[in-house]
């Protein structure tokens, strides 16, 4: 990919995809759904980068040059970020995967992991739900679908704290029917005030005053994303409790 063409993406990438996160938001019915007691559960593919983000840029005042500045610059954090996080051994996918079967278990669903196959897996990062399920085994009652389109650090401004921030869309698909029987999109970090989201408030002990702090707290920084995720997770299994 051109240098170019990363920087525009990363533009229009800014504060997390909010311009296409929409997702319909429909509470679960438990009574109206008490035959779902499989769940399988879709394993998300890992983000390709840890994103590192600043809300409010000031460089986004000064047309395209000052947007195209703001965006390298946000770029080379990105980069950085996404190199210290992975040796830091963050697999945020693992981690959320992990999370969820637990808290979902907890709630007393049965839960089968399903993977997506290699050949899948290894296409253009999914941002979106699945069209179609894998079948599984034992058969499940329902799907629980999730994906990321988020995650990493963000401030709202530079001189405000980068605070840990993951965007996950989530839905619940009856396996027989196809109805959807839960969506939303969690916000952990700042909610976004022109989106409909389910907020999970992060926690600020993994916050950071300045993007240096956030590279030399690289082992903490990534134990704050591991916390988001299982934050996130405790939502989606209260939610469908």
């Amino acid at each position: 990919m051109s240098k170019f063409i990363r920087l525009i993406i990363i533009i229009l990438a800014a504060s997390f995809l909010a311009a296409c996160a929409a997702v319909p938001q429909q509470t679960f019915n438990k009574q109206a759904h008490a035959k779902i007691k499989t769940i399988a559960l879709i394993q998300a593919p890992a983000p390709k980068e840890y994103i590192v983000n600043i809300v409010h840029h000031p460089g986004y005042q000064f047309g395209l040059l000052g947007g195209l500045a703001a965006a390298a610059e946000l770029s080379s954090k990105t980069e950085r970020f996404t190199t210290e996080a992975k040796k830091a051994g963050l697999d945020i996918s693992k981690e959320m995967m992990t999370a969820l079967k637990t808290e979902m278990e907890k709630t007393g669903y049965q839960v089968i992991m399903v993977e997506q196959a290699k050949a899948e897996a290894d296409k253009a990062e999914r941002t979106d739900f699945l069209q179609d399920y894998p079948a599984a085994d034992p058969k499940p009652d329902a799907y629980l679908d999730v994906v990321f389109r988020g995650v990493g650090y963000s401030a709202q401004h530079p001189s405000t704290p980068y605070e840990p921030t993951l965007w996950m869309p989530a839905r619940l698909v009856d396996a027989q029917s196809k109805e959807v029987l839960y969506s939303t999109l969690l916000i952990c970090g700042a909610p976004n005030p022109v989106l409909e989201s389910t907020h999970v408030s992060p926690d600020s002990t993994y916050n950071f005053d300045t993007f240096d702090s956030l590279i030399s707290g690289h082992t903490k920084a990534a134990e704050g994303l591991r916390a988001a995720a299982q934050s996130v997770a405790r939502q989606i299994a209260a939610d469908l409790k």
